[in-house]
């Protein structure tokens, strides 16, 4: 897999993540507490990770039918990252990277047992430290408090919901919508 991306790379500068339709999906949602000045305007993120999707099945990155409405729409109206590229071919270690910001070899987690250091500050625990309100579902799997993905939220759930998405974002929605009016 890796040869082969790699040898796209060379080929054609505008890659597009390419993998199989799968079962993970991580929300992350932080609603704002008390803003930054700097940020008084933004009233919360969300990162929404959907672990081996396929870009090329979105409409929001070329897919010619129409099965994407709810996340074509929100990239629209968001940040919408055309060239991403993993740190490690594995849910667990990818995730930690993107929750860190460090490469595989400076966190040190990698499949099957790994968990993430105490002493390596994580993008929720960041949030809450800026007066963020967080949560993260997930479908457990390898995004699960086993491996810290808990550390930092006010609200975490991991439940195996045998690949039903749909239910991992109606936890996220029910967060966002029990925040109090001057938590936004």
């Amino acid at each position: 897999w890796i040869r082969r991306f790699e040898r796209s790379a060379r080929h054609n500068r505008r890659v597009r993540p390419r993998c199989r339709l799968g079962l993970t999906t991580l929300l992350l949602v932080v609603g704002c507490a008390a803003p930054p000045a700097e940020l008084a305007p933004t009233r919360g993120y969300i990162l929404i990770s959907l672990d081996t999707l396929g870009a090329r099945h979105l409409g929001s990155y070329g897919a010619e039918r129409d099965t994407s409405p709810f996340f074509d729409r929100l990239a629209g109206e968001g940040v919408l990252f055309e060239n991403a590229f993993v740190q490690y071919p594995s849910t667990l270690v990818s995730h930690v990277s993107m929750f860190t910001g460090l490469y595989p070899q400076e966190h040190g987690v990698y499949p099957p047992s790994s968990v993430l250091s105490a002493e390596v500050p994580s993008l929720p625990e960041r949030f809450r430290e800026a007066g963020y309100r967080t949560a993260g579902h997930t479908e457990a799997g390898y995004v699960s408090a086993d491996f810290g993905f808990d550390r930092g939220f006010d609200e975490f759930e991991a439940v195996a919901n045998g690949g039903r998405a749909a239910r991992t974002f109606e936890r996220g929605l029910d967060f966002l919508e029990g925040l109090a009016p001057d938590d936004r």
